[in-house]
């Protein structure tokens, strides 16, 4: 239905058929009606003009293992069981017990054996791309696409797993950090779905876009900082001593004091209120510097426990720092960070 079938449409289908039959034979000989060697040179011709001429300056699409390579890459099941392979593998490790410290355990025994699996069948993959598009001299080869790339990045970390620990700390401590890079195996996944992978790389390329966002931002944390630095140095290191014997009052040694008495929390009688301690929360919650007065700005902002931070300020100084941190609260969650 809907089909020209009138001469003059029938003569140019005619015409065109010679031409690519002409064209075939030119190229490859008279095949005469032998269609598998008309489809494999016509596979040939396409590997030509999709892959590199020459995989490791060495193999052409036309040599045999290079030729089969290409075939079991482009074989459909070829993605489906990575795919397979890499949810497996995400599965294993969401199973992992960091409780269990025992190497002879079945579970660790079979998450062990697994993983090596994994590890095969993800090496293999890498060796097929590579010998099938070749590695890195030429057009659309294996190290010029970015997923690719990093799929190379988490295929190497992972054998270098395997490589024998000479026993001394530093060894064990950069085997342990390899193991940390097995969930980025999840990511190899991304790269397989053409909808996600153009997604992500749509993200990525608005990062430049939102450099006026990240630039106020960083205008917002240095004033900010600035600020809580000149008004409050050293003024969370307060705690209360006692006058006769200079010792620290460790009943409420964790609660800032004020030094002027302008402050909610004033030194019961006998003791000072010296800045001689150290800030609160291991030393993390400081004014003293621009670090860490834009590590609490960051806390302000995202909203994470705030008010504690705020309480320290008010025990120390005056309840009237509030508008600093209702401010920050304002040009934080409720305005910068809608930006993006």
């Amino acid at each position: 239905k809907g089909r020209d079938t009138s001469f003059t449409h029938t003569v140019q289908q005619s015409v065109l058929y010679d031409s690519i039959l002409e064209r075939h034979e030119r190229d490859f000989g008279d095949l005469g009606n032998n269609v598998e060697e008309i489809q494999r040179q016509r596979r040939l011709a396409r590997w030509k003009e999709t892959y590199t001429p020459l995989s490791f300056k060495v193999m052409s699409v036309k040599h045999p293992l290079r030729r089969r390579m290409i075939a079991f890459m482009e074989w459909k099941w070829f993605d489906r069981f990575i795919l397979i392979t890499i949810a497996a593998n995400c599965a294993f490790m969401a199973s992992d017990d960091p409780e269990n410290q025992d190497p002879n355990n079945s579970h660790a025994v079979l998450l062990s054996n697994m993983t090596l699996v994994f590890q095969v069948v993800f090496t293999l993959e890498l060796v097929t791309k590579m010998i099938a598009m070749g590695l890195i001299i030429g057009e659309s080869t294996y190290l010029r696409d970015g997923w690719n790339c990093l799929d190379c990045f988490i295929v190497i970390t992972g054998l270098l797993e395997y490589l024998p620990a000479s026993g001394t700390d530093g060894s064990s401590a950069i085997l342990r950090t390899f193991r940390l890079l097995r969930p980025l195996r999840a990511l190899r996944a991304v790269g397989r779905f053409k909808d996600l992978r153009m997604l992500v790389e749509l993200l990525i390329s608005c990062i430049p876009m939102l450099a006026n966002v990240f630039g106020l931002i960083s205008f917002i944390f240095f004033v900010f900082g600035i600020l809580g630095v000149q008004l409050w140095q050293g003024y969370l290191r307060g705690r209360c001593y006692s006058i006769e014997d200079g010792l620290i009052d460790y009943e409420i040694r964790d609660e800032v004091c004020s030094t002027d008495g302008m402050g909610f929390h004033v030194c019961r009688e006998g003791f000072e209120c010296l800045r001689n301690y150290h800030n609160p929360f291991f030393d993390v919650v400081t004014f003293d510097d621009i670090g860490g007065a834009m590590i609490i700005i960051f806390q302000v902002m995202i909203q994470e426990d705030w008010t504690t931070l705020m309480y320290f300020i008010w025990d120390a100084f005056t309840i009237w720092t509030w508008p600093y941190f209702i401010l920050l609260n304002g040009l934080g969650p409720m305005f910068a960070i809608q930006l993006f």
